[in-house]
């Protein structure tokens, strides 16, 4: 299992920054209240913390963001098998945004991908910037990225996505998948971007499905 092969890994970053890998069924209550501290200032609006408490149950492998002892920031990741493909699921992940901008979330992201080693990333987002960010891992990485930024899909990588979540579109749109906008204010999609991202309504929870293959 993830959770005891991982539990207590650490990544120094520099003097006073590291990632640290804990088994997030056995957080403490104050712990949970720093993670959802970080969501609700990412998002920009409260986020129940029953919420928060639910993404740690679902999750395999929690990396936290440690600076000076204190956590800001996160992020969740699950190993899963789908058509028969071990697949890197990256759940939430968040930075605190009072943070100066040192690459901790590039950092975090390259973390999470030697944390469960697998030839297939995956993850669903609202946001433009999370789409980049993916974007530059798997060039990063050697993957090929679904949708690309031309909007195209490739069909083992929608197979993928609707393996994962049955009712995603042609696009790997998933359609009222979150019920709701996430943020208070979602990042809008610019013109490198808006071919994938431009049909969602956030508003209604639209997400799209993320797939990261390394063609061999």
């Amino acid at each position: 299992m993830v959770k005891e092969e991982f539990a207590r890994m650490e990544v120094l970053l520099d003097g006073d920054v590291r990632i640290v890998v804990e088994d997030p069924s056995h957080l403490h209550d104050s712990q949970i209240r720093a993670l959802n501290g970080v969501t609700t200032r990412c998002f920009g609006k409260d986020v129940p913390l029953q919420e928060t408490i639910d993404h740690m149950r679902e999750a395999e492998a929690l990396s936290l963001l440690m600076v000076k002892g204190e956590i800001r920031g996160y992020s969740l990741n699950s190993r899963l098998v789908l058509n028969r493909t071990p697949v890197n699921y990256f759940g939430s992940g968040f930075i605190d945004p009072d943070l100066p901008n040192c690459g901790y979330y590039a950092s975090m992201n390259r973390h999470r991908d030697s944390l469960i080693q697998t030839d297939v990333l995956m993850t669903r987002t609202q946001n433009p910037k999370v789409y980049s960010a993916f974007h530059k891992l798997c060039l990063e990485s050697g993957r090929m990225l679904s949708p690309s930024f031309d909007g195209a899909v490739d069909k083992e990588s929608l197979a993928l996505a609707r393996a994962f979540f049955s009712g995603c579109t042609d696009k790997q749109i998933c359609n009222g998948v979150y019920g709701r906008e996430l943020m208070f204010a979602t990042p809008k999609p610019d013109e490198t971007t808006r071919k994938v991202l431009g049909d969602l309504d956030v508003s209604l929870g639209d997400a799209v499905i993320l797939v990261g293959r390394r063609i061999i």
